[in-house]
Formats: C-alpha cells, sequence, structure tokens
C-alpha cells in the first residue's frame, strides 16, 4: 500500500517540484530583466542630464555669441576710411559697446564650462578663440587699433563651422532620446 501510494503520489510531487522551480525560474529571469532595464534607463537618463548640461550651459551659448558676433564683424567690415561717415561711427561704436563685452561674455561661457565640451577639437578651437579674444582686448585697451592676426593671433575660422556642427549633432541625439525616453514610458505605463 505505502508503494502504492507512492507510484501514484510520485508523479504529483514531480509536478509540484516542476511548478515551483518554473515560478523560481521566472521570477529569477523577471528579476534578472527589470535589472538590466532599470539599469538601461539609468545610463539613458545620465546621457540625458549630461546632454542638457552641455547644450545649455556651453554649445547654445557659445553658438549665439558666434551668430552675433558673425553680424557684427559683417557690420563692421563694410566700415569706410572718412572717420565722420555714418559707417564708420556706426563700426566704432559696435567694436566699443558690442563686440568687447560680447566677447567678455563668450569667454565667461568657455571659461566657466569648457569642461562640459567633450569634444578635443572643439576645445583646441575654443582654446584658439581665447587667445584671439585676449590679444583683442589687450591691443584695444592699450589703444592700439590693429587686428590680432597682425600679432600671431588669427581668428579661428573653424570655430563657427564646428560649434554649429555639433550643436545640431548633439541637439540631435538629445531630441532622439528624449523620443526613446517617452516611448519607454508610455510601455511601461500600458504594462
Amino acid at each position: 500500500m505505502i508503494r502504492l501510494l507512492a507510484d501514484s503520489f510520485g508523479p504529483v510531487a514531480w509536478s509540484g517540484v516542476t511548478f515551483l522551480a518554473g515560478v523560481a525560474s521566472k521570477g529569477i529571469i523577471d528579476s534578472y530583466l527589470r535589472r538590466n532595464e532599470e539599469a538601461r534607463r539609468f545610463v539613458l537618463d545620465k546621457r540625458v542630464r549630461f546632454l542638457e548640461q552641455q547644450l545649455s550651459q556651453f554649445y547654445w551659448p557659445i553658438y549665439l555669441h558666434l551668430q552675433k558676433e558673425n553680424l557684427y564683424w559683417e557690420r563692421l567690415r563694410e566700415r569706410t576710411q572718412d572717420p565722420e561717415s555714418s559707417q564708420s561711427r556706426l563700426s566704432i561704436q559696435i567694436e566699443s559697446g558690442v563686440i568687447l563685452p560680447s566677447h567678455k561674455e563668450a569667454m565667461a561661457v568657455i571659461e566657466a564650462n569648457l569642461h562640459l565640451a567633450g569634444n578635443s577639437s572643439v576645445v583646441e578651437e575654443s582654446l584658439r578663440y581665447v587667445r584671439h579674444v585676449k590679444l583683442y582686448e589687450m591691443l584695444r585697451a592699450a589703444g592700439i587699433k590693429d587686428d590680432p592676426v597682425n600679432h600671431g593671433e588669427p581668428y579661428p575660422v573653424k570655430f563657427f563651422p564646428l560649434i554649429h556642427e555639433r550643436v545640431n549633432a548633439l541637439q540631435s541625439e538629445y531630441d532622439n532620446l528624449i523620443r526613446q525616453t517617452l516611448s519607454t514610458e508610455k510601455q511601461v505605463n500600458r504594462s
């Protein structure tokens, strides 16, 4: 009779053991997948925050300063040699009242946030810009109306195109990550 019970109870016990093993395995797999998803979200969140910092504290401010400076320099090139002409008076006012303060603002952004550049070419061009601007400021402070180019510090012509390229690339990456984050959140909320 004991043998009969053991034979009839064996398949039921084995079924119970395999059921419990299946439940435990599912729990382990679910836990693993949940941790992987949490790690992926953590990395994604960190990247989004870093991109926000790069864009808001370095790239967009520098880009806007350089855009303004490009406009200022276009107007300065229009000046004539006649100091009494309206174009010359405007260019003198632009130089002292607009360009020098704009340079100082751009320098403040670079000095405070260059560590956010994340690109060696941007760092190199930023440092070239710093050298050019500092020499420009020193020449004007000394009353010398000469171009820094004549003193070995040319304007870094690659700086604006490089910043323009990086702003677009980083903004695009940021926008894509935000869309990805929103898509993931919608899927989690549906579950």
